[in-house]
């Protein structure tokens, strides 16, 4: 908890509205199976908030590339009343709504909070309106997901990539053999973004060497997973697959001995 100025701000969009009620609203949106950003409303909640006067100040970037990692929203909330409040957030772009809270704000302080982690490939590429509620507090910006020429935007299957080790997107992961050791290894980190407009379970398999390993995830819709797998192998060079139903992803794994 914080009093004054909020920690997070930076030199990125920045914006801030000021709301003070007797009581303030929140909502979330569900949006059809469509094109991203059509919008139908659902019923609002409300916190009892008398006499507070509540800011939202938003950090976040304004343009992002579609294979970049997660868009967090930053969030510093204040009371400028005299009144502890309770102030529920919430984030809406595109097909996502995420909710968080309620923040417990005495007079005269402030809280932090992040929402969002928002995969660019859940959006698609084009520009994207956010809106960002804090109680009766209202904030609203455009976030753009850039592409290359040969993205296609799709509303099924999956998209997988590397996230970890990092090494491994570009060139063979190598673990090196010490001391007499026969096996070798770690883990992959990888992560799957479900193109669906609608929640789906699916089965991952990951395959290397001999090694066949299997999970099920859920997806929400338009959400990603970061699912691991871990391996140890023998000396040898190895490719790995992990897949999702028609969709992959692959890479080189080498076990090398240790040089003297």
């Amino acid at each position: 908890m914080e009093t004054g100025l909020c920690s997070h701000m930076a030199d990125r969009h920045r914006r801030s509205m000021l709301a003070s009620s007797a009581t303030l609203l929140t909502g979330s949106l569900v949006v059809p199976t469509s094109a991203v950003g059509t919008q139908d409303t659902n019923e609002d909640e409300t916190a009892d908030t008398s006499g507070g006067d509540i800011e939202v100040d938003v950090t976040v970037e304004e343009t992002t590339h579609i294979d970049d990692f997660t868009t967090e929203f930053e969030l510093c909330v204040r009371n400028y009343g005299d009144e502890a409040v309770s102030v529920p957030v919430s984030l809406e772009i595109g097909a996502i709504t995420d909710e968080e809270g309620p923040l417990e704000i005495g007079p005269g302080e402030s809280e932090d909070e992040t929402l969002g982690f928002v995969h660019p490939r859940s959006l698609g590429a084009g520009e994207h309106e956010w809106t960002i509620t804090a109680g009766g507090a209202t904030e609203t910006g455009t976030l753009v997901v850039e592409a290359d020429d040969d993205y296609e935007e799709r509303d099924e299957g999956f998209h997988l990539s590397l996230i970890s080790p990092k090494s491994g997107r570009d060139e063979p992961i190598v673990h090196t053999l010490y001391d007499g050791q026969e096996r070798s290894g770690g883990f992959l980190v990888l992560e799957i973004v479900s193109y669906h407009y609608e929640p789906v379970e699916r089965e991952v398999v990951f395959e290397v060497g001999d090694e066949t390993q299997r999970t099920r995830l859920e997806f929400e819709p338009r959400r990603h997973r970061q699912p691991y797998f871990a391996y140890k192998l023998e000396e040898g060079e190895y490719e790995w697959t992990a897949s999702i139903g028609d969709d992959s992803v692959s890479g080189q794994i080498h076990i090398v001995p240790e040089e003297c």
